[in-house]
């Protein structure tokens, strides 16, 4: 038979038993309070944070909004600059808007093209326009129909300071795709086209000191020499008067400029000697009943090189269109009086 427990026993093992729950319930207590001061810890932390990450996003916005504002104010101090320079130098007589503007007329575009071949006008504006100008120009917008677009503009070049500055001419040759980049100038722009030389228009018989301010500007880098200023230097020599440039402008002129310059043979080879040796040459050519470069008298374009399909490229102060094609030996060569071959 087992042992009988006594009552006192009993009541100690019950204790015992009592006692040992409360232990359990402790450290379960325990537990779960260290396990909600954990996420509470967690909870508290990511808040943190979160708030730090706002302090910070708010401050890149602000920082952001900060450096837009003050783009602005760059513009707008850069635009009052402007304006009060504008303002400044108006009132000293040495500049206007429209030179300012000039610059973005003439935007670097690696092409030789009128800027305003494609704008439309009124045929009553145009009537209107033409009407006002000089007799000579008149007939320059009959004989050559291509110059009409800034001929027409006569008068408003008259009464503008525009800047005959050609660094922007310079520039842009540069990107040219020709062996040979000069800086295409026309006679007839209006930056130079209606001052009067020898009481004629720059416009009318300027061919050969605008075809040499492109040859100097060109070989040298000197782009002092805008085509009033050559003409005015040619006028002065007298290799210059109101009927035109006279052969020894690219001659003696191109000398005196520091160029060398020799006449040369009219024929394939001689051209394609002087071409490949680097040298650029000046055409004098005459109608010859093809009427390419002149319809009346004598008139200078520049061969700079052939393609690989013999044909000759050029520079024709007079035309855009003429100076964007290739030409043949033959047609040039039957249209050529005399020929100067210039270099550096």
């Amino acid at each position: 038979m087992g042992r009988r427990l006594t009552e006192e026993q009993r009541k100690k093992i019950l204790q015992k038993r009592k006692q040992n729950r409360l232990v359990t319930i402790k450290i379960i207590g325990i537990f779960v309070l260290i396990l909600l001061v954990f996420i509470g810890g967690r909870i508290i932390i990511s808040k943190i944070f979160s708030n730090d990450n706002a302090i910070d996003t708010n401050k890149e916005i602000v920082n952001e909004s900060n450096k837009e504002s003050n783009k602005e104010s760059d513009k707008e101090i850069k635009k009052d600059t402007v304006k009060e320079l504008v303002k400044d130098t108006q009132s000293e007589g040495d500049i206007s808007v429209d030179v300012l503007n000039n610059g973005d007329d003439n935007a670097k575009t690696g092409k030789i093209e009128n800027k305003y071949a494609n704008e439309k006008i009124s045929k009553a504006d145009l009537d209107k326009k033409i009407a006002s100008l000089p007799d000579i120009l008149k007939r320059k917008i009959e004989l050559y129909p291509e110059s009409e677009t800034t001929v027409i503009r006569y008068q408003e070049a008259k009464e503008k300071n525009i800047s005959k500055d050609i660094s922007i001419d310079f520039e842009n040759s540069k990107l040219f795709d020709r062996k040979v980049k000069l800086p295409y100038l026309n006679q007839w722009d209006e930056r130079w086209g209606y001052e009067k030389v020898d009481d004629q228009y720059i416009a009318i018989s300027g061919c050969g000191p605008t075809s040499l301010s492109m040859v100097y500007s060109g070989l040298t880098g000197d782009i002092s020499k805008n085509p009033y200023e050559m003409a005015k230097f040619a006028f002065e020599n007298g290799w210059y008067d109101k009927q035109g440039g006279k052969y020894e402008l690219f001659n003696s002129g191109a000398q005196k400029l520091g160029l060398k310059s020799k006449e040369i043979k009219s024929n394939e080879d001689s051209i394609k000697k002087n071409l490949d040796d680097g040298n650029v040459i000046v055409a004098l050519v005459v109608p010859n009943g093809y009427n390419d470069f002149s319809q009346t008298g004598g008139h200078y374009i520049i061969l700079t090189d052939y393609n690989e399909e013999n044909k000759l490229v050029i520079y024709d102060v007079n035309s855009y269109n003429n100076t964007n094609k290739t030409w043949s030996f033959d047609r040039v060569l039957a249209q050529t009086k005399v020929l100067y071959s210039i270099s550096k």
